[in-house]
Parts: structure tokens; C-alpha cells; sequence
């Protein structure tokens, strides 16, 4: 691949903004200096007035290939990423038979995502009552995922998973048997308003609770997937974050229950949206270090299945070519730094979650970064969604910062609105 110079461009280091010079040789960072002066024979990027990020890293996002769900996959889903500046994506399974629970699916996954994925990919594996032994044999993960539904039944195998397995496990938790109550007191009321009342702060709290509980008992290397509340932040934030991490999606950061009046069931997902308070302590749990990282939780419904009444309209909201441009517009506003930004968006997933060489602009990571043009402006419009899914929650909204260029390994794979479709990403797993 030879060397590459990114000149002079303001490079978000993790401690400071420099500007200065990023060499690359055969895809690794070797220098970050001033200006390089030894530049023969040198691709040479021009990135003045840009910032260079590392490229993102999104710890979930659903790109559903094999799923009963359709519409988005490995390639679309995947090309959507690396036009928003995501250059390494852990894709979560869904609840599907056909999705990543026993070693053969996972490794037909794998085979597909080399196939079909752009940008970097890794793979979490779905546990089942009934797929131990291969949770544990499994090293070509990022980690396990388990659904904590609170029952005792349930419990005690998620017990079991928590106790076997030595890589990440990522939970999403809910007391089932308090939303079968809620859903049956408000049968017949068909609307979407009532979603954060039914799925309630309890219902998730409960949840994170048992999380908490068993990964205390065995040890486990935690992830709390989406925190949705102030409650759930004051709970991790007493126990401390010892072996364990927490994300936040970006519906929960950018949007509030206010939403469901104007977007209605476009901005319904599990968990759902609450009041504005609960996302002004998302935002100061990630200040403090509390939650570590934002996700996407990039889950492609088409409108066709949001449309339907409350409550069969789908939950989930496409997200992740939003990623980067909804962080770096908040970081031009004043409400986070750019340091903040990588970090929350790349060091912190690759780092906790034992990705190597990825999320930093640093001698001997990957060259894996984004350029991001910070005057540029966009109206979000359905129209202009690349993702399968065809539309986005934040429509109408402005934003200000948004990538030109993204590479892999030092080879641009999205450039001036285009995305090199033919390029291939490369298979990770946790240390």
C-alpha cells in the first residue's frame, strides 16, 4: 500500500487537536508530525480545513442479513457506515433462528460479511438456553449477546452464560413479566405516546439491576447496551465501572418523548424514548465516564413496518451514517469536545471491547480515519438516506461537520459522495 501523508490537517488526537501531517505506510500510522519531510513517492492527501478523526467504531448496530426482518444487509448496511465515517461496525444478531446462535451460523455470517461488508466488521454471537458449548468454543466473536428478560428460568441460563464465557457479553435487559402487565393494563389504547409509559424506567432498571447482579457474582466483562435513563446511570455510576461498560444509542442522545408527537411510531424503539431529563443525565454520564461510548443501535425498519398501529409498528430506527455527523455537530455547538467525540465514538468501543489497533490517530494503530469538512451544512431528508431502511428520525434537523472522505487501512473507501463499493473490509474479534 505504500506511504501516505495526510497533510495539514486538524487531527483529533485522544488528549488534544493538532494540525500537522498523519504518515501512513502499508496501512499502519507510523508518524504524526508537523510536516513530513520525506515525502518521496507518497500519496498525499490534502486535508486543510478538515478535521481527521479516527474512524468510528460502532459497538451495535442490526444489519439484519438472514433475519425474517429483510430490507437492509451486510453490504447496504455496510456502505451506509463507511459514507458516515464508520470504519469498523460490531453487528448485533437479532432474535432470528437464522442469526449467529451456533458456530455454523455465526461462521456462514462470517463468510457472507467478507463477502459483502466495505468496512471493518466483527460479530457478536446470540445466546440461547441451549448453546453453551459454543458460546465458549467461539473465537471469532466480538462477544456474546443475551436478551435478560428477569424471569427465574431465564436468569439462571444467562447465569450460566455469564459464568462460562471469558469475552465481552452485551445485555439487553427488561423485566418481561412487569411489560406483559403494562401492555395488558393499556390494551386497546392505541397510541404511541403511551410507549415509555409502558416500557417504564422499572422495566429497564430491573433489568440492569440482574445485569449487574450476576456479572458481580462471576466476574463477566459486562456491556450495557443503550442506558435509557437517569436511573440506570445513577445505579452503574454507584457501582462503578469495574469490568464493565456502558453505551448509549443516539436516539436516546438526540431525541426525547417530545418526539412521538410530530415523528410518532418513526421514533419508537426498545428502550424507548423518555422525557428530556433522562437525556440530560445520558449526557452527563458519558461527561463523567460513567457510559462509555455511543452507538447507533442501527435497526432498519422500513416505513412500511413503523406505519402500522401502535403497538405492531415496529421498534428500532435506522442510525448509523449518522454516527459521527450528530456527535461533531454537538462538539461544534459547545456540547462535547472533539476529543469527547473520538472517544466516545472510537477509542472507547475499540479499547473496552478488546479491538486492536483500532479508534486512535496514533504511531502503530491502523490507518483507519475520516476526514470531516466542520463548514458544511446538510438538511436531513428522507430522500438522501443511503441506508435500506430509506428514511431517518432526525429529518429536517441541520447539522454542521459531516465526512468527505473516509479510509481504510490508508485506501479511500468513500470519497466526494461516492462509495467504492467494490472495496472489502477486514473480519475482528475481542482480545
Amino acid at each position: 500500500m505504500g506511504l501516505l501523508i495526510v497533510e495539514q490537517g486538524q487531527l483529533v488526537l485522544p488528549e488534544r487537536v493538532v494540525t500537522g501531517d498523519l504518515v501512513c505506510e502499508d496501512g499502519v500510522i507510523s508518524a504524526i508530525v508537523p510536516r513530513a519531510t520525506d515525502t518521496s513517492g507518497a500519496r498525499r492527501v490534502d486535508a486543510r480545513g478538515k478535521l481527521v478523526f479516527p474512524g468510528l467504531v460502532d459497538s451495535q448496530a442490526h444489519f439484519r442479513e438472514f433475519t425474517r426482518w429483510g430490507g437492509e444487509d451486510l453490504h447496504s448496511g455496510s456502505c451506509a457506515a463507511a459514507a458516515g465515517g464508520v470504519t469498523t461496525v460490531l453487528e448485533m444478531p437479532d432474535s432470528d433462528p437464522a442469526d449467529a446462535h451456533s458456530l455454523a451460523t455465526l461462521h456462514h455470517k462470517l463468510e457472507r460479511a467478507a463477502e459483502r461488508c466495505v468496512v471493518h466488521y466483527g460479530l457478536w454471537m446470540r445466546a440461547t438456553p441451549d448453546n453453551l458449548d459454543e458460546l465458549v468454543a467461539a473465537t471469532r466473536t466480538v462477544g456474546v449477546r443475551v436478551a435478560l428478560d428477569c424471569s427465574p428460568d431465564q436468569a439462571a441460563w444467562a447465569s450460566r452464560v455469564f459464568a462460562s464465557v471469558q469475552k465481552p457479553v452485551a445485555v439487553h435487559a427488561e423485566d418481561r413479566s412487569r411489560l406483559a402487565e403494562r401492555y395488558a393494563m393499556y390494551e386497546g389504547d392505541a397510541n404511541v405516546t403511551l410507549h415509555p409509559r409502558i416500557r417504564d424506567v422499572q422495566t429497564a432498571v430491573a433489568g440492569t439491576e440482574l445485569a449487574l447482579q450476576l456479572a458481580a457474582r462471576h466476574g463477566t466483562r459486562l456491556h450495557l447496551l443503550h442506558l435509557s435513563s437517569a436511573e440506570e446511570v445513577e445505579l452503574l455510576r454507584a457501582r462503578g465501572t469495574d469490568r464493565v461498560t456502558a453505551a448509549v444509542a443516539l436516539p436516546h442522545l438526540f431525541l426525547d418523548a417530545s418526539s412521538y408527537a410530530t415523528e410518532g411510531t418513526r421514533v419508537q424503539g426498545n428502550p424507548p424514548l423518555r422525557d428530556a431529563s433522562h437525556r440530560t443525565a445520558l449526557w452527563a454520564g458519558l461527561r463523567d465516564g460513567t457510559i462509555a461510548m455511543v452507538a447507533s443501535d442501527h435497526c432498519p425498519h422500513g416505513l412500511d413496518a413503523k406505519s402500522r398501529s401502535y403497538p405492531q409498528s415496529a421498534s428500532g430506527m435506522p442510525g448509523v451514517e449518522w454516527l459521527l455527523p450528530l456527535l461533531v455537530d454537538a462538539a461544534l455547538a459547545g456540547r462535547c469536545t472533539l476529543n469527547d467525540v473520538a472517544r466516545w465514538g472510537s477509542d472507547a468501543p475499540a479499547s473496552t471491547l478488546g479491538i486492536a489497533r483500532k479508534g486512535r490517530l496514533e504511531v502503530g494503530y491502523d490507518a483507519d480515519f475520516v476526514l470531516v469538512d466542520p463548514t458544511e451544512e446538510r438538511t436531513l431528508r428522507d430522500a438522501d438516506v443511503r441506508s435500506a431502511a430509506g428514511w431517518t428520525p432526525y429529518r429536517g434537523r441541520t447539522l454542521r461537520g459531516w465526512p468527505v472522505a473516509t479510509y481504510l487501512l490508508g485506501k479511500p473507501v468513500f470519497v466526494d459522495g461516492q462509495v467504492d463499493t467494490s472495496h472489502r473490509g477486514r473480519e475482528l474479534a475481542s482480545s
